[in-house]
């Protein structure tokens, strides 16, 4: 959240995409030197977490794009304003 947040007023689709790299590296790291877990799990935590991420990150701006459709946004942003 503070990496997308960061970066999200230059692009919100760089901010997504980064993120979801941060959080990854995160959790691979930490799986892989920090916390002695089963190799199932030690799997489970690495690549997949950087396509839920980044599924979330797509599901966020067309679920945003929808809302703003039919007028429940609570921004003033419009849907251009979302690159």
């Amino acid at each position: 959240m503070v990496v997308f947040s960061l970066l999200k007023g230059k692009n919100k689709i760089f901010g997504i995409v980064i993120a979801s790299l941060v959080k990854y590296l995160i959790l691979f790291t930490a799986v892989s030197y920090i916390v002695d877990v089963p190799d199932k799990i030690a799997q489970i935590m690495s690549l997949p977490q950087l396509f839920t991420a980044l599924s979330g990150g797509v599901i966020d701006i067309l679920a945003y794009k929808a809302l703003w459709i039919i007028g429940i946004d609570r921004t003033k942003e419009t849907p251009k304003d979302i690159k």
